[in-house]
């Protein structure tokens, strides 16, 4: 394909937001297959539990800001109102993660381990609140080429992080500074030029009164945000409370086509996310439909290739991959995968739910899912170890999926506008 071609086919926003998070899911997983073959499985350990840790802080308190971006109207709030908010939520979630490390956590090489990944999770969230300006503007090639970049940027810091002798601290730091850099030279830049950062005595606010404003009508979406990451993680926690942190290490790697599938499918769902807004505000059940349906074709397939890939692999493809120590967990492996097709799916209702505007229904359903689905991946896991931590997280899932589809078929029902609580 010639680099014309390459340009209009990434002017296609399907087809932009598949090549960026392609290659930023394979990135990620590319930096669990650098420390899996140049660490330990305590190594890879500690890094899934900071990721288990940080993560539900992070995206709860981050309150799903570029989704509010999308879904708002932009003259309510300015983009530097988003920031504000963006990065007083970051150190937050930052202080707060290191805090409960600190408490729960005896080993210090972990607890350090821990801050970096909050600190870089923090900027990705700013980066995130960038990609909601740009998707704001239908810039999703834009985004599609960040993601590029920051794709080769993370697997290349990673291997050298590793490379320097630092193992897996060395790791987060190098990915830490990498996306700090891409932040200030690129995103924010991008972002800022689509739009005023700041608008002058708006809802006649101050700049703090905004953010208020802002986190008000935002929250819900971070609470559902937080249930669902902890949820997510919960099996991760309950390995390494039951079965150590060297079986968490082995399960965090093979585990991680649910973390791809996620980035995935959070990113499709934003990119068709106007598109399903529109189609519920005109109540046009046949395009809802249509596009539910397509989103969930895309997660299959990309779910389908990956088993095959494992099948064609097999036990022998793993063990030269990923190491001696993964390749007799091949079933696992094939269980696991089939948990990230299922959160794939999950992924696209919560985005079709989004669409009606009723973010209030959102914490409501994953309380649901984290009432039931914690301790039944609890008694699962207790009895059969890994592979019933696979199995209570693909019931959790579907549980999660099915409940977010029923809510939005009762509320297709009512065959009337909804009541915007994001207007």
């Amino acid at each position: 394909m010639t680099v014309r071609a390459w340009q209009r086919a990434l002017a296609q926003p399907s087809f932009a937001t598949v090549v960026g998070n392609a290659a930023y899911a394979a990135s990620l997983l590319g930096v669990l297959i650098v420390l899996a073959r140049l660490t330990t499985a305590a190594e890879v350990g500690r890094y899934a539990l900071a990721l288990a840790i940080t993560s539900p802080i992070q995206i709860g308190l981050g309150m799903r800001l570029r989704t509010a971006r999308v879904m708002m109207d932009a003259r309510t709030f300015p983009l530097r109102t988003y920031f504000n908010v963006g990065m007083l939520t970051a150190a937050t979630a930052a202080m707060l993660s290191t805090a409960i490390a600190y408490l729960v956590i005896p080993d210090q090489r972990t607890r350090i381990v821990v801050l970096v990944v909050a600190l870089s999770k923090g900027v990705e969230s700013l980066i995130d609140i960038s990609y909601g300006e740009l998707q704001r503007h239908g810039q999703m090639a834009a985004i599609a080429k960040s993601q590029l970049l920051r794709g080769v940027l993370t697997l290349c810091a990673a291997t050298g992080g590793v490379l320097l002798g630092q193992g897996v601290v060395g790791a987060a730091v190098a990915i830490n500074l990498a996306w700090v850099a891409q932040f200030i030279a690129l995103d924010v830049r991008r972002a800022a030029a689509r739009t005023r950062l700041v608008t002058p005595g708006a809802m006649g606010h101050t700049r703090w009164g905004l953010a208020s404003q802002l986190a008000k009508r935002s929250w819900p979406l971070g609470l559902a945000a937080a249930l669902t990451s902890f949820t997510d993680a919960a099996p991760r926690y309950l390995v390494a409370s039951l079965l150590g942190t060297g079986k968490l290490g082995v399960f965090a790697v093979l585990a991680y086509p649910t973390m791809v599938m996620a980035v995935f499918a959070n990113s499709l769902g934003q990119s068709y996310l106007v598109q399903l807004r529109d189609a519920f505000r005109d109540e046009d059940r046949r395009r809802l439909t249509r596009l539910s349906a397509k989103m969930s074709a895309l997660v299959g397939a990309l779910g389908l290739a990956a088993v095959l890939v494992l099948v064609f692999l097999g036990s022998a493809g793993m063990s030269l991959i990923l190491g001696s120590a993964y390749g007799s967990y091949f079933d696992l492996g094939l269980i696991l995968l089939g948990v990230a097709i299922v959160g794939g799916l999950a992924t696209v209702q919560y985005y079709v739910l989004t669409s009606t505007g009723r973010f209030s229904r959102h914490p409501l359903v994953m309380t649901l899912v984290a009432l039931t689905g914690v301790p039944a991946t609890w008694l699962t896991t207790q009895a059969w170890g890994l592979t019933g931590a696979a199995w209570g997280m693909m019931l959790t899932l579907a549980l999660q999926c099915s409940l977010m589809s029923l809510m939005v078929h009762a509320q297709l029902r009512r065959r009337r506008q909804p009541r915007w609580e994001s207007s």
